[in-house]
């Protein structure tokens, strides 16, 4: 989460509608589209660059891949 407000609607949720949103995430095969989509934007530099975050979010999209395919 990057912007003050996406951090604030996030701490508002309850822990189901988390849950819930993950779910529709997982379900829609959209989670490792935005994982892979995150780190290149990182990458490309349209967003601040964060190594230990694209580290991160690098070892999440290989989890990710090994888990759903």
């Amino acid at each position: 989460m990057n912007s003050i407000n996406e951090k604030a609607v996030w701490s508002r949720l309850t822990n189901d509608e988390r849950e819930l949103l993950l779910e529709c995430l997982f379900n829609q095969k959209v989670a490792i589209d935005i994982v892979s989509a995150e780190i290149s934007d990182m990458e490309c530099e349209r967003k601040q660059l964060d190594e230990l975050k694209v580290k991160q979010l690098s070892s999440l999209y290989y989890r990710l891949c090994e888990e759903v395919f």
